[in-house]
C-alpha cells in the first residue's frame, strides 16, 4: 500500500480492529486521516471497510443497505456505502463512496438472485449519489462483486475504467 503512492485507499474485509489498528499503525507516516470500524454495531461484524486518506475528511457518512438486499448471513454484517468528501486548504474537490457489494458463491457463476441483490445494492448508491446533485467529482470504489456484464447495467451512471477495459477485450476476442 505504503509504494502505490495512492491518494486515498480504500480497503475491504477489515472487520477486526486490531488487524486495523495494525494497517494504521503501517500507514500513519504516509497517511493523516483514518476512517474504520465503519458501521461497527452490538450484534455481528462492521461494514469492514478501512479508510486512509492524505487529505482532509468532510461529510461522513455510512449508508446501510436495505437488509432485502443482503443474502443470508451477510444481514449479519453492516454492509452499506461509505461516503466522504476531500479537502484541500478548506475546500471540498472530491467526494468518494467506498463499497463492498455481497458477493457470489461461486465467483465465475453468480446466480441470478446473486446478480439482482447485487444491482439493487448498486441502485441504492446511484440513488444516493443522483440526488447529491451536486458538481462534486464522485469516486465509486471498493469489491464491486461484479462479472462485466453485470456492469452493463450501470454503464448510464458511470464512466468506468474496468468496463471499458472489459470491452475492448470482448471486440478484440
Amino acid at each position: 500500500i505504503r509504494d502505490t503512492g495512492a491518494d486515498v485507499v480504500s480497503l475491504q474485509e477489515v472487520h477486526d480492529i486490531q488487524a486495523a489498528m495494525k494497517l494504521y499503525q503501517g500507514l500513519k507516516h504516509q497517511y493523516a486521516h483514518f476512517y474504520f470500524n465503519i458501521g461497527s454495531h452490538s450484534i455481528g461484524a462492521n461494514s469492514g471497510l478501512f479508510i486512509a486518506s492524505k487529505y482532509a475528511i468532510s461529510d461522513p457518512s455510512f449508508i446501510e443497505f436495505g437488509k432485502e438486499t443482503l443474502p443470508g448471513a451477510t444481514k449479519f454484517v453492516k454492509k452499506g456505502f461509505f461516503s466522504f468528501d476531500l479537502q484541500a486548504k478548506g475546500k471540498t474537490f472530491a467526494r468518494i463512496v467506498a463499497t463492498h457489494l455481497s458477493h457470489s458463491e461461486k465467483d465465475l457463476e453468480p446466480t441470478e438472485k446473486e446478480q439482482g441483490y447485487r444491482a439493487a445494492q448498486m441502485k441504492q448508491i446511484t440513488t444516493w449519489m443522483k440526488a447529491k446533485e451536486d458538481e462534486i467529482p464522485t469516486t465509486l470504489m471498493g469489491d464491486l462483486n461484479m462479472r462485466a456484464a453485470e456492469y452493463r447495467d450501470f454503464d448510464k451512471d458511470f464512466e468506468n475504467a474496468y468496463l471499458e477495459e472489459a470491452r475492448g477485450k470482448e471486440e478484440k476476442a
